[in-house]
């Protein structure tokens, strides 16, 4: 039965009655506390009304198939007008075309719906197709020209409503990426005469639409959704939603347009100040969509007891804000109905007698409740932001309650609390995960919107070309999330960047002071200009110069702005303006991957004047009125060079500028250095102490250098990311400050060169590893360390023997208490220690020498050998050689970061060669294998074994500690020394510990050896042994619990060769099963062991399914059962002899009532709470 026959019968009745409930909880469990109170005085007025209706009884004729879906409603005409114009050209258009060949070919198959396609551009046309050529008409269409919505329109009209009765519904879905382009003049003529053809129609009708690319109007969209005689629905994607974004997005409206959702409007009013909550807000009426389905309700009067039938049910909700909480409003309603089919129509009334209030009391109905909450306010914002955006309002507020509810979803409580089932948590992290996907749309809107509203800044204006909108492998959704965020935050302050820019005057007089060295100097080499002719560009005020580099930029850049790779520093001075062109250039022509290499890739933008590569730039301070502009300009150059978005700016950004600087610092060499280098140098060093002083960062920098001077904890990666950062920080740093760190005696340099500070032993180390042109030592091995790999196996005879049969016997009974004769045990002791021997041959020397105290002299020799095992331990040296800190350009990346980004291409300029990761070895720079080379020991006869030891400690340290939750947990249990406070004998300490880390290693490998070879030995005796004692002796000497040798000893008795040689077989099996002998415990202090099937079915086939019955039997009627008191007195559960506690899982297999946990948790919390 469809729609419009329901509404047509209902018309014929008096009335409708409905059941209504009241759903609420506690007012101060609204607020996120409260202790379930069921109060009716303190409830939240925001209220749930649920009401349901079973309809009247339909007529046989009219109730053609209830519940049917799709079914027995009629012929569903779907017309469907994609745009194909020019800019639907490419991924879009074979979208649109893979979109439509899957709906047309399900419509054809279908008896329900007939599908008709319309395509348009500045003409539309409707495609002829049939059921053999409807993909290559499809397949065949292409997109071009401009775009004609007023053609589209009349092409629609002369198709709806002329496939006759049969058609009982109409759906139209229109799509667009644009705007109207053709006949704009008649745009609002034709789009009136639509939507009144559309509701001239007999049968019912309906509008969707789907707006493709920002660039389309939302608003006329939206607007043409009501249409038809039901409002229909509006979507929207893009491009950056994925490939195949609008081909879901088109079969979604299908699925929504071809569904028999039977659904009504009801109009419900309310009064005495009580109001219902709307998506437009407080309203006395509202209309809901009630949701009509067929159910099985209990039978009528009149008809068999206890029978059920198929009804027609109406549910729908709404919520209600009731002045007086505990109050039931008087609420009425009615149902617009349609008599005839031409359009007259008359309503239904519908009542309310009585109404019920359910308070919700469990944990997880509340956090339920909490959800549907925000689900009702994201649906009202979702209404007012979609006005609001539509006429061009402030959207503040709105960002605002966005991230409210962002945030009250976070905090959403779903593991960890009691009561909270399975299901019911599956069902409220699918609604939450909804819900998100809901606000993330929204702000989605927002954050384009507003970056539209840049494009009228021309601090911003050249910069949105050049947006990169890349995909991320990891965390996609909280990354875009927060690049959005970060846009939506800074375009305000790009607005005010942009005023302040407007009233910035050119100091004039500062630029003739400078000299003609320094304007040649500071000379653009892509614009031809000089720093005058920058800043005095009168159409360009939003110009300044800077340097260039090529940098790689990690994905998580994005969190940690320090972790950018620093591959060159170019010489090449270029100013704002003609770095942007050269980009713009360089993505029109290649594409954003070659041009910056997005967060991948080493891209390349230009070249500087040494054929350098460059694929970034950061400004610089040349004087006070540049430097005014560069203040301005520099968030959104950072954000840019950080984040390839002019708005992404992060205050963290800051710290890049210092990176750099440690960068440049780092590359200094006597052999390279040269003056443009330094004077370079030095006017990025002018730079950063007065965005230091100018940004208010001093005190935030002091701080953090103190702390990692004064503290182990001070130094983690997660306080100091990369040192190369700090290493700006007090390059930077004023003289003054410097002094309030490190005193007078650290920051004077020695005039004569006459005393050497401890420093001074150390830089004198450091040269030393400079200079070591080759590296001789021990190679690093990089295998997996493994203790036991100079543990030879001994060759051992294997053989069985009497005497050691008896020896073990005497031993059994004396463990037993069961020895008469004592004085045999000391022969015993002295045979089975022979035997001993003869199992473990060379491995009890090698335990006696690893036991020994080593001279004082060994230990301290913890060479390259010692020191590379160390490593492999804590899985750091993982690719044969850590990385050269420096290329054979000198260009630094920084070794210690992930590198995540897979295989980089090579970047190719002239003579340079760039390889991102990893790099070739260097001589300028010292590598981690050059300074374990070093450590072999030779350096302690120069008089240089203190820095050595300690360089030796803190490399031990580095690898032991390798990451920041370790590295803190060590600095406060203390074992992470502070070389630097400590002296050579807390050094030797940690030397010592190390090598006493190795030994223990060494003993605990050793131990499980010697253990392996006895047991091998031991089962080969035990399975000829003659007698059960001397069976019972080996096998407790040599196992405490069934472990792995124990394994091996089943496999052997169960082994069919053996199984005629082996003396009381099934008796053996009984003991190593049963774990006893004569009542006493012998293995697993007597504890049974239930075989798995397997190992049962080898037990059959050794002793027969008979005996081996009987050992189960005896293990099984061996299980100890918990006994309650005699006086059958229940216990503080409630249980007793005569009523034992029985657990659910056994419920479930004896076919029992289960418990109820909640019920045992909440006496459990009851009696806890007595008890205190």
């Amino acid at each position: 039965m469809d729609r419009q026959k329901m509404l047509r019968f209902l018309g014929g009745t008096p009335g409708l009655e409905f059941q209504g409930e009241l759903e609420t909880i506690p007012a101060d469990s609204a607020h996120g506390g409260g202790d379930g109170a069921t109060d009716q005085t303190h409830l939240s007025k925001d209220q749930c009304i649920k009401l349901r209706c079973v309809l009247p009884k339909i007529p046989a004729q009219q109730n053609e198939n209830p519940g049917g879906v799709g079914s027995g409603g009629g012929l569903t005409h779907l017309i469907m007008a994609a745009d194909n114009s020019g800019s639907m050209a490419g991924s879009p258009f074979r979208q649109v075309k893979e979109g439509l060949v899957s709906i047309v070919g399900q419509c054809l198959a279908s008896e329900d719906v007939l599908a008709e396609v319309i395509l348009y551009n500045s003409k539309a046309k409707k495609l002829a197709m049939n059921t053999s050529d409807y993909k290559q008409v499809i397949e065949k269409q292409i997109a071009h020209d401009c775009t004609n919505f007023p053609e589209a329109f009349r092409s629609i009209q002369k198709i709806a409503g002329s496939r006759g009765l049969a058609v009982t519904r109409t759906v139209v879905i229109f799509l667009t990426d644009g705007e109207n382009t053709v006949e704009c003049d008649k745009l609002n003529d034709a789009t009136e005469s639509f939507k009144m053809h559309m509701h001239q129609l007999r049968n019912e009708s309906v509008v969707h639409t789907l707006g493709f690319s920002s660039s389309h109007d939302l608003k006329f969209l939206t607007d043409l959704t009501k249409a038809g005689k039901t409002e229909g629905v509006y979507q929207y994607c893009e491009s950056r939603d994925g490939p195949q974004a609008l081909v879901a997005k088109l079969l979604d409206l299908f699925d929504f347009a071809t569904i028999d959702c039977h659904d009504i409007e009801i109009e419900l009013s309310m009064a005495n100040g009580h109001k219902f909550i709307a998506d437009t807000g407080l309203e006395d009426t509202i209309t809901v969509n009630g949701q009509v389905g067929s159910q099985q309700v209990e039978a009528e009067d009149g008809q068999v007891a206890g029978s059920r039938a198929d009804m027609w049910v109406v549910e729908l909700s709404a919520w209600v804000f009731l002045i007086d909480p505990s109050a039931f409003p008087n609420i009425h309603g009615r149902i617009r109905v349609q008599a005839s089919t031409k359009g007259a129509s008359h309503f239904v009334p519908v009542a309310i007698p009585t109404l019920t209030r359910r308070v919700i009391k469990s944990t997880s109905e509340k956090v339920l409740w909490d959800v549907q909450i925000q689900a009702r306010n994201i649906s009202i914002l979702r209404h007012r932001f979609s006005k609001a955006v539509a006429e061009k309002k402030d959207l503040t507020k709105y960002e605002t309650r966005m991230e409210k509810i962002q945030e009250r979803l976070s905090n959403v409580q779903v593991y960890g609390v009691a009561g909270i089932k399975s299901a019911m948590r599956t069902k409220i992290v699918e609604e939450i995960a909804s819900l998100r996907k809901t606000l993330d749309s929204l702000l989605k809107v927002l954050t384009d919107f507003k970056r539209g509203l840049g494009d009228s800044v021309s601090v911003l204006a050249r910069t949105s070309d050049l947006r990169y909108q890349g995909q991320f492998k990891r965390a996609q959704a909280r990354k875009q999330r927060m690049m959005d965020k970060r846009a939506r935050k800074n375009i305000d302050s790009a607005k005010s960047a942009q005023n302040k820019l407007d009233a910035m005057k050119v100091d004039v007089t500062q630029l003739k002071g400078l000299s003609e060295e320094a304007r040649n100097f500071f000379f653009c080499v892509l614009s031809q200009t000089d720093i005058t002719e920058v800043l005095l560009d009168g159409d360009d005020a939003v110009d300044c110069l800077g340097f260039g580099l090529a940098i790689q930029r990690p994905e998580h850049v994005l969190d940690e702005p320090t972790a950018i790779r620093v591959s060159v520093i170019s010489g090449t001075f270029v100013s704002r303006s003609a770095m942007m062109d050269a980009w713009k250039h360089r993505i029109h022509v290649d594409g954003h991957m070659k041009a910056h290499g997005g967060f991948k890739f080493l891209g390349v933008t230009t070249v500087g004047t040494s054929n350098e590569p460059i694929n970034a730039w950061l400004p610089l301070y040349i004087c006070p009125t540049h430097w005014e502009r560069v203040k301005i300009l520099l968030k959104p150059s950072l954000g840019y060079f950080c984040t390839l978005d002019s708005l992404g700016y992060d205050y963290k950004q800051m710290d890049v500028m210092f990176l750099v600087l440690g960068n440049m610092i780092s590359q200094l060499r006597p052999e390279t250095i040269g003056e443009h280098q330094l004077r370079l140098l030095f006017a990025f060093q002018r730079t950063c102490a007065a965005l230091m002083k100018d940004f208010e960062l001093t005190d935030a920098i002091m701080e953090l250098i103190t702390n990692f001077i004064k503290s182990t904890e001070g130094r983690t990666r997660d306080v100091v990311p990369n040192l190369l950062t700090l290493v700006g920080y007090l390059a930077a740093l004023p003289t003054e400050k410097l002094l309030e760190v490190f005193g007078e005696a650290t920051c004077t340099a020695h005039q004569d060169g006459s005393t050497k500070t401890d420093q001074d032993k150390y830089t004198e180390f450091i040269s030393m590893c400079r200079k070591n042109e080759k590296t001789t030592a021990e190679e690093l091995n990089t295998a997996t360390f493994d203790p036991s790999s100079e543990i030879e196996t001994p060759m051992v005879e294997m053989k069985h023997c009497e005497q050691w049969d008896k020896a073990m016997e005497i031993w059994a009974k004396a463990k037993l208490n069961l020895l008469a004769n004592m004085y045999r045990l000391n022969d015993a002791r002295k045979v089975i220690e022979k035997w001993k021997k003869q199992c473990t041959g060379s491995l009890e020397r090698s335990s006696a020498e690893l036991n020994a105290q080593p001279e004082d002299a060994s230990w301290r020799e913890l060479n390259i050998s010692v020191l590379s095992l160390m490593a492999q331990c804590n899985g750091i040296l993982i690719d044969g050689e850590l990385p050269s800190n420096a290329n054979e350009n000198g260009s630094h990346v920084d070794g210690n970061q992930d590198d995540d980004d897979g295989d980089d291409d090579d970047i190719k300029g002239g003579r340079t060669t760039l390889k991102p990761f990893p790099l070739q070895c260097t001589r300028g720079l010292v590598t981690m294998p050059e300074v374990l080379a070093l450590f072999s020991g030779n350096l302690c006869a120069t008089g240089r074994e203190e820095v050595v030891s300690i360089c030796r400690a803190m490399l031990c340290q580095a690898v032991q500690y390798h990451n920041n939750s370790k590295a803190r947990a060590a600095a406060k249990l203390g074992t992470l020394m502070d070389f630097s406070q400590k002296g050579l004998e807390t050094t030797l300490l940690v030397l010592w510990d190390v090598y006493l880390m190795f030994i223990e290693r060494q003993k605990s490998a050793l131990q499980n050896e010697v253990e392996r070879a006895m047991s091998e030995f031991a089962n080969f005796c035990m399975i000829r042994a003659t007698t059960l004692w001397a069976f019972v002796g080996y096998l407790m000497y040599v196992y405490q619990d069934r472990g792995a040798g124990f394994h091996d000893l089943v496999q052997d008795l169960t082994d069919p060769a053996l199984k005629s040689s082996i003396p009381g077989l099934a008796e053996k099996i009984q003991i190593i099963v049963t774990g006893k002998f004569q009542g006493r415990a012998v293995l697993a202090k007597g504890n049974a062991w239930f075989p798995e099937k397997t190992t049962v079915a080898r037990f059959e086939g050794a002793i027969g399914e008979e005996a081996w019955l009987k050992i189960e039997l005896e293990v099984r009627s061996s299980v100890a059962i918990h006994v309650y008191r005699e006086s059958d007195l229940p216990n503080r559960h409630g249980y007793c002899n005569s009523n034992p506690h029985i657990p659910n899982w056994l419920r479930i297999q004896l076919g029992m009532e289960l418990l109820d946990e909640e019920e045992r948790k909440k006496r459990k919390r009851k009696r806890t709470h007595l008890a205190r």
